[in-house]
């Protein structure tokens, strides 16, 4: 006969008390079947078969909402909110504040440099376009001085063109006394291209200064995610009389921080046994081993 536990079910869901509670809900079926027919005349003996099917699924909601009362739900917010839980971390509310403060201090430090940035390389693009709008006014100035000095004094044309050559380079001239001087433009694109440098490495500084205090306060904080659940199926065996035997299927899941801190101690008990292994081979190689030549060998 097949056996189902479940030794351990963690469900935390916080922050949704006015909420319908969605449950874990685990299914588990097992089919055992087998056949023995005799085999034809011509060739007696006994044909036997045994199959077996397994089926096992969970259905874990990370949400929860009301039911709308058009639904036949209690009428308020019917807002679907995220079923989560925080595991482990500080039990001192002051460390755990004090990180957030610090993340929330290095990620306002960086959305500043961001901004500085984006800001300043504005800037660069503005002066490049007064730059080259300076230089085409200017060429535009020289090719109409250049043809109203062309201009005959005789021709009966003369006044006129030249009217309106004067007009075009006075509309020139004004727009030019609009645009910064050339000396200016370019003092001031090497300021900004040297400010842009600098800002660019403490952008830098600080996107790492987010990523150390994001782990600080991951270290505080826990780890939080929706339903952690560890699930145990026992396996073992049975026997009836003399002749009859059974074995049960044992399985087991996990899912969230429970399937981490599962993975995690596999991983230490490993790193045990291989420092284990390595002093018992210590030991059988050359006798008694000191603390310094096992750090050194098997290490910690």
């Amino acid at each position: 006969m097949r056996s189902i536990t479940l030794p351990a079910i963690l469900l935390l869901a916080t922050g949704c008390a006015p909420l319908s509670q969605a449950p874990l809900v685990y299914n588990s079926k097992v089919i055992f079947g087998g056949r023995i027919s005799a085999t034809n005349p011509q060739t007696p003996g006994v044909d036997i078969n045994v199959g077996l099917t397994a089926e096992d699924s969970a259905f874990i909601p990370v949400a929860v909402a009301k039911l709308p009362e058009k639904l036949g739900g209690d009428s308020g917010n019917t807002e679907i909110v995220p079923i989560k839980g925080t595991y482990a971390g500080s039990m001192n509310p002051a460390s755990v504040g004090a990180a957030v403060n610090a993340l929330r201090a290095a990620q306002e430090t960086l959305l500043q440099k961001s901004k500085a940035i984006i800001d300043t390389q504005k800037q660069i693009d503005a002066n490049k376009a007064d730059n080259a709008t300076y230089t085409s006014l200017n060429e535009q100035k020289v090719m109409l001085t250049t043809e109203q000095n062309n201009l005959v004094s005789a021709s009966p044309e003369f006044i006129t063109k030249n009217n309106e050559l004067n007009i075009k380079l006075q509309a020139i001239t004004n727009q030019l006394g609009l645009l910064p001087t050339p000396a200016f433009m370019s003092n001031q694109a090497l300021q900004l291209k040297a400010y842009l440098t600098q800002v660019q490495i403490e952008k830098d500084s600080a996107e790492t200064n987010v990523k150390n205090a994001t782990a600080d306060l991951e270290k505080v904080e826990g780890k939080t995610d929706a339903y952690s659940v560890f699930g145990s199926f026992n396996s073992g065996t049975n026997l009836t009389g003399s002749t009859n035997g059974g074995i049960t299927l044992g399985k087991m899941f996990s899912t969230g921080v429970a399937a981490q801190n599962i993975s995690q101690g596999i991983q230490q008990s490993y790193n045990y046994l291989a420092v284990k292994a390595c002093l018992d081979s210590l030991k059988a190689a050359i006798g008694t081993v000191d603390v310094n030549t096992a750090k050194n060998m098997c290490g910690k």
